[in-house]
C-alpha cells in the first residue's frame, strides 16, 4: 500500500512482519469477493490504514478490497 508522502515513494509492506491487515487481500472493484475499502487517515501527524468493510461479512470470508491500477502498475 503507497503510504500518503510528497514524493510518492514510500510504500508500506508486510512481506515480513505486520498487524492483521497483511492479510487482506484484493478483489477487483465490483466483484464479489470484493468486501472492503481502505483509508489512510493521518492522525497527530502519522497516517493510519483504516479498513472497513462494504458489506456484510460470513465467518470465515476472506477480506478483500481493489488495490488499484497503481499497485498493479509496480507488482504486475
Amino acid at each position: 500500500m503507497r503510504y500518503p508522502d510528497a514524493a510518492g515513494s514510500l510504500h508500506l509492506s508486510a512481506r515480513s512482519a505486520g498487524s492483521l491487515l497483511r492479510f487482506v487481500n484484493h478483489a477487483p472493484r465490483g466483484a464479489p469477493a470484493n468486501n472492503a475499502t481502505c483509508w489512510a487517515v493521518l492522525v497527530d501527524g502519522a497516517f493510519h490504514i483504516l479498513v472497513a468493510t462494504t458489506r456484510a461479512v460470513e465467518k470465515g470470508e476472506e477480506l478483500a478490497y481493489d488495490y488499484g491500477s497503481a499497485y498493479w502498475a509496480r507488482h504486475g
